[in-house]
């Protein structure tokens, strides 16, 4: 039982508004981890682990890449306020 509340835990995390560009995401990343808790742990030898981690590290840059270009606008956007009068 507290396995499937955890799932329906993670369903309920992953839902979003319909028009939302990031449910193909969403979706991809419930579909990582369904699969992910069906693999046993001595199915991933040291070069699947390879793999799974440069895949993932391709992953955070993307995030890394939004999250730069949303600071750098609230930088600018405060920037601007200052030399409002």
């Amino acid at each position: 039982m507290p396995r499937l509340f955890s799932s329906l835990q993670v369903d309920d995390l992953l839902t979003v508004e319909e028009g939302d560009r990031r449910h193909l995401f969403y979706e991809q990343m419930k579909e990582f981890f369904y699969a992910m808790r069906d693999i046993r742990p001595e199915e991933i030898d040291d070069s699947t682990l390879e793999e799974i981690l440069e895949a993932s590290d391709q992953l955070m840059v993307v995030i890394h890449k939004i999250r730069l270009k949303r600071k750098q606008q609230l930088d600018k956007e405060k920037g601007d306020k200052r030399f409002l009068l």
